[in-house]
């Protein structure tokens, strides 16, 4: 049976848990991986409507504001509302059982997706998958705290946050193969089932770890909200790589979303052929991207914690370039080349900044502490990011034709500029903010 439990209780060990006195090292790299897996299940979810947009859009007869709404806030208006709760609930609850249910609903939610017969089903099918993703979010960056020191935390949140390159690769290559082999209703159905077979792997593997086991015990005990948002409110550097991460989310959400839609209008790939082209790109750029973030930041912030955000504030800025050559690049080999470059520097921001999140919360508060994150990253990259993009490419096409939704995700990539100049604001906060924390300070 998959169901949160009513109240936190001490951690029980599974068949899987290493023994006492046993390295715990090569345990928790396996609920990581666990944990990566089912990442990759929900970006596979959560992205396949972007490779089977087009053939959706023509059976449905819909415009490109109405697709970028059902991509956009159709998604993460309910994600929006039920984070914040889930979050706060998993701050003093089981977070195995509520990631497992969670994934229990979210993949039969999908595959209810290929059953519906107009917009408006479409669309809360969607919103019900985003309500169950908002249990798979917060939770599991507080299990992956609780499994990783502090000196590793960057290089373990870079690893999972590889998921979403491999997600949207295996979307793009899965879901291309599948919609042009069966249609994207059969797509949609058999992506379901992989997500069953997860929960029940982290349900009877995965062990619930003591919260807060890396930090004094001091900082365990739970703290009521209005508590927990003065003490975030303070946090400089928190506040700079939540808003950090909010901005450069614009970007990336429009760039997911839209990037196969202009590689088959404007360049006249097929789903296959932007399966396999554009899934590539994304899932091994990317993939080697975080990793690669998440290790280098962790080093060289050792003797420097301001890296941890001018490191991302860097790597961000160098973003906005590549994306908007890859918009504009007539050829289509340069074109994915630089979107190649562009994608493996922009995935570097992602561990450093995660993981910063959680250092600079205490144990009792990083639910709610990743939550607020996760809300404005859904509010602006999953939803104003897409629907930004359809709107200016509706905008475009009387003067552009096609070529409307290339002007609109160039000028998208802007946004990242934004979000680096926000990182770089809260680099000098770090040092101090962490001591605040570990409870260093009092």
């Amino acid at each position: 049976m998959i169901e949160p439990s009513v109240a936190e209780s001490p951690p029980r060990a599974s068949a899987f848990a290493p023994s006492a006195g046993a390295s715990s090292t090569l345990y928790s790299y396996y609920v990581l991986c666990v944990l990566v897996l089912i990442f990759i299940l929900n970006w596979m979810d959560r992205m396949v409507l972007s490779i089977l947009l087009v053939p959706i859009q023509q059976e449905l007869q819909l415009s490109d504001t109405a697709m970028g709404f059902l991509s956009g806030f159709g998604f993460s208006v309910l994600y929006i509302v039920a984070t914040v709760w889930i979050a706060r609930y998993s701050d003093s609850h089981n977070r195995r059982n509520l990631v497992a249910l969670s994934v229990t609903v979210w993949s039969v939610a999908t595959s209810l997706c290929g059953a519906v017969t107009g917009f408006g089903q479409l669309l809360l099918a969607r919103a019900v998958v985003g309500v169950a993703e908002a249990g798979g979010g917060a939770p599991t960056y507080s299990l992956i705290s609780d499994h990783f020191e502090p000196r590793r935390r960057a290089l373990a949140m870079g690893i999972y946050s590889g998921g979403i390159y491999l997600g949207i690769m295996l979307s793009f290559l899965l879901g291309a193969f599948l919609a042009e082999r069966f249609g994207w209703r059969a797509t949609f159905l058999m992506l379901g089932p992989p997500g069953l077979l997860l929960a029940l792997v982290l349900r009877f593997t995965v062990q619930e770890p003591l919260r807060g086991r890396f930090e004094p015990p001091s900082l365990r005990s739970d703290e009521p909200m209005p508590a927990v948002l003065r003490f975030l409110w303070q946090q400089r550097a928190y506040l700079a790589a939540a808003g950090g991460l909010t901005i450069t989310a614009v970007t990336q959400g429009a760039y997911a979303v839209w990037v196969p839609a202009l590689l088959i209008k404007v360049h006249g790939l097929s789903l296959t052929e932007v399966g396999m082209k554009l899934g590539l790109v994304l899932g091994v750029a990317g993939g080697i991207g975080t990793f690669a973030g998440g290790a280098l930041s962790d080093w060289l912030s050792v003797r420097h914690p301001s890296i941890r955000l001018y490191f991302p504030a860097v790597v961000t800025l160098l973003t906005t370039p590549f994306f908007a050559l890859f918009c504009l690049a007539p050829d289509l080999n340069v074109a994915l080349t630089i979107y190649a470059i562009g994608t493996f520097i922009s995935a570097m921001h992602f561990g450093p900044a995660f993981a910063l999140t959680q250092n600079l919360a205490r144990p009792s508060m990083r639910g709610l502490a990743t939550a607020i994150v996760m809300v404005t990253t859904a509010v602006t990259g999953q939803g104003l990011g897409p629907l930004l993009t359809g709107v200016l490419s509706d905008a475009f096409r009387d003067s552009s034709g096609l070529e409307s939704l290339r002007y609109s995700l160039a000028i998208m990539a802007g946004f990242a500029t934004l979000g680096a100049l926000m990182f770089a604001y809260g680099a000098r906060y770090v040092a101090a903010d962490m001591e605040r924390a570990t409870g260093a300070d009092r």
